[in-house]
This record gives structure tokens, C-alpha cells and sequence, in this order.
């Protein structure tokens, strides 16, 4: 019985590599058309199924040949490396040796190129995200100065200043007026209808007058003048040059700050 397993695994064994092998030259015949019509891409898959069938390693030779033509170096040179490891005592053998070591080398200076690149697109990420990160630092300072900033009064700061500079006005005429009411009151001469008898009533009304008149001007100037100061600092302590520029004042005096 055992015997009898042995004969028919035998020959299922013997028509697998015979199917195989037919597999196998139909794909090599296949690539050597592909390789003399110039599709190297196709030859090159051709040449692989049929070493993959065979195992035979001379077909490795014809793999590199391939890869050589399409400049698939990796690919190349591992066929290379495998065709002089299956027929140690190639002809040829010296010709491949040769070819492996360009291989080896381009493949080296390739690989130190792409790390070069990586390198350098890794330093161009870390400079784009510092400067993204200082731009954004920028934009938080200054919307934080933007909010920090007081708002823009206006015309507001000259209108006190305009009502401050008409009360001082006013106050100045009050105060020439009470004065003049009160040189009247000395020496009535001047302010009455007939200077060699003046009537009382008259004298009477500048003197009722002079002393409010007085008070009232003073008063008007102490407020205009007051008006006057607050409405020219107000309005040049909010005088900005520019966003980056502005006016300040402090307890040590005026001080300019900005950005050049």
C-alpha cells in the first residue's frame, strides 16, 4: 500500500514539473520577444516567473539585464548578486562583479541623496512651523494690543477744549466788565450822564455789578483754563503716530514708543 502512495505522489510530482517547466519556457519565450521588441518591463516579468518555476539561476542574469535597461538599480543588482551566487564560476564572472560595484555605488550615492532630501524637507517643516508660530504670536500681540488700546475718543477731546477756550473767553469779558463797573463806582466822571452831578442810581447799578461781575469772570476763567488742559491732553495723549506708534504720558513726564 505504501508502495503504491509512493508510485502516484511520484508521478503527480513528475507531471508538476512538467507543467511547470512548459509554464516556464512559454514565460522565457515570451521575454525574449519583449526584450528584442524593447519592453524591457515586460521581459523582466517574463524572465522572473520563469526563474521562480525553474530555480535556475542563469535566468537571473537576464532579469538584471532588464532592471539594468530600466534603471531599477535595487532590483538589478540583486539579480546580479544572485546569478554569480547560482553559477559561481561564470564566465562572466568578472564583467558582473564589475557592474555590481557601479550598482553598489549608485545605489549609495542615491540613498545619501534621498536622505539629503528628507533632511532637508524635515528643515523646512521646522522652519515653517517656527515661523508660523512666531506669526502667530504676532497676531495674538497685537490683537491683545488692539484690545489693550483705548478707544478713539473723537472729536471729544477738542470740543472741551473749544468749550473750555469760550468759558476762558467769557470769563476774561466778565472780568473786564466788572472792572470797568468798579472804576465807574471810583470815579464816576466817566460813566454817568453828567459827570458834574452824578446820580446815584447810576453809580449804584456799576457798583451792584462790578463785584459779581468779577467773581463770575474769574470763575469762567479757572473753569475755561481747566477745560482748556484736560481737552489738549485728552487729545494728544490719544494721538497714535501709527498702530505702532503713540504718545504717552506718565509720572516721569511724555514718552514716545513704537516699532522701526
Amino acid at each position: 500500500m505504501l508502495l503504491a502512495l509512493a508510485a502516484v505522489a511520484s508521478a503527480q510530482e513528475a507531471y508538476a514539473q512538467d507543467v511547470d517547466l512548459a509554464r516556464a519556457r512559454a514565460a522565457f519565450e515570451r521575454a525574449l520577444v519583449a526584450y528584442e521588441g524593447g519592453d524591457y518591463e515586460a521581459a523582466m516579468r517574463g524572465f522572473q516567473e520563469a526563474h521562480e518555476l525553474t530555480g535556475n539561476a542563469e535566468i537571473l542574469y537576464n532579469v538584471a539585464q532588464c532592471a539594468d535597461r530600466l534603471r531599477r538599480d535595487d532590483i538589478a543588482l540583486a539579480a546580479y548578486r544572485g546569478y554569480l551566487e547560482g553559477v559561481p564560476d561564470s564566465e562572466d564572472r568578472e564583467a558582473v562583479e564589475a557592474r555590481i560595484a557601479v550598482l553598489e555605488r549608485d545605489l549609495a550615492e542615491e540613498e545619501a541623496r534621498v536622505e539629503r532630501e528628507v533632511a532637508e524637507r524635515e528643515r523646512r517643516r521646522q522652519e515653517r512651523e517656527r515661523l508660523e508660530a512666531q506669526l502667530a504670536q504676532e497676531r495674538e500681540a497685537a490683537e491683545r494690543a488692539r484690545r489693550e488700546r483705548p478707544a478713539d475718543p473723537g472729536a471729544a477731546p477738542w470740543v472741551v477744549l473749544g468749550a473750555g477756550g469760550a468759558a476762558a473767553a467769557a470769563g476774561v469779558v466778565l472780568v473786564v466788565i466788572g472792572e470797568l463797573d468798579a472804576a465807574c463806582v471810583s470815579e464816576p466822571s466817566g460813566c454817568v450822564t453828567d459827570p458834574s452831578q452824578p446820580r446815584w442810581a447810576e453809580v449804584s447799578d456799576a457798583y451792584g455789578r462790578a463785584e459779581a461781575l468779577r467773581i463770575a469772570g474769574w470763575v469762567s476763567i479757572g473753569v475755561g483754563a481747566a477745560a482748556i488742559v484736560a481737552g489738549l491732553t485728552w487729545g494728544i495723549a490719544s494721538v497714535s503716530v501709527s498702530e505702532d506708534t503713540a504718545l504717552r504720558f506718565g509720572p516721569g513726564g511724555v514718552s514716545y514708543a513704537g516699532v522701526f
